[in-house]
């Protein structure tokens, strides 16, 4: 059985924004029965292999938890999620059921790693975790490596026998859900959804991007305010197709 642990990454040494202590006090209302641990620079080793070490030397902290993640899933077992995931009502009844759940985003398109459950020592977890410990942050070029940890994961659980389509689907132990149950918003719009189905927000922050990318971001949102959100679909839909 999947404990009730919440894990989640915070490296950097940075004050957590209020954005991120109103999540962490969400999950704690909605939880109260789980464990929360916090992974950071004094309880895992970020010399612990190459890919992490030379992450966290180029301050990409967002590829560090990418490993970290893996291994407090590997050590404890447990649920874990991102700092801008908001719990909407308890998934207890739906983690019990299962050896691991993993869930779609991005409108079904691809495997999420912002919400991962799984009991410890998982094969699945410890397939992704064993590709970062072959392979460099760094490649051969002095390039950084910035595959998300999404594709990584997609790949292995297709070899799973499972479809990338929006419907939930149970093989040996282990479910994958569409999106509207973990992974819920809306990414044309940038707008969370709300279903009855649904049960945590990923709400992307992706606080590893710079400026511009939050500025966008920003500048969509006001766009869908201003347009409202079909007209603002059906013009971006307009434009895409013209290129």
């Amino acid at each position: 059985m999947i404990p009730k642990i919440i894990h989640y990454c915070w490296f950097g040494e940075k004050i957590k924004p209020e954005e991120i202590k109103n999540n962490l006090d969400n999950w704690r209302r909605k939880l109260p029965e789980f464990e929360i641990i916090e992974w950071n620079e004094q309880n895992f080793d970020i010399n612990s292999i190459p890919f992490v070490k030379e992450a966290y030397d180029r301050k990409m902290f967002a590829f560090v938890s990418d490993v970290a993640r893996l291994h407090a899933l590997l050590t404890h077992g447990g649920v874990y999620l991102d700092t801008d995931i908001e719990i909407v009502k308890d998934f207890t009844p739906i983690i019990n059921n299962y050896s691991a759940v993993f869930s779609l985003e991005n409108n079904n398109s691809i495997v999420a790693t912002s919400f991962i459950a799984s009991e410890e020592k998982h094969p699945i977890i410890m397939e992704l975790f064993e590709k970062y410990q072959n392979m460099n942050f760094i490649d051969t070029n002095g390039n950084e490596v910035t595959i998300p940890n999404t594709t990584y994961l997609t790949e292995i659980i297709k070899k799973q026998n499972f479809y990338i389509k929006n419907e939930i689907q149970e093989l040996d132990g282990i479910a994958l859900f569409p999106d509207t149950y973990f992974s819920s918003f809306n990414l044309e719009t940038g707008k969370p959804r709300y279903t009855r189905q649904t049960y945590t927000v990923h709400h992307f922050s992706a606080s590893w991007q710079d400026r511009s990318f939050h500025l966008k971001k920003k500048i969509k949102k006001l766009l869908v305010v201003i347009l409202g959100e079909k007209f603002y679909i059906k013009l971006k839909r307009i434009l895409l197709t013209s290129k």
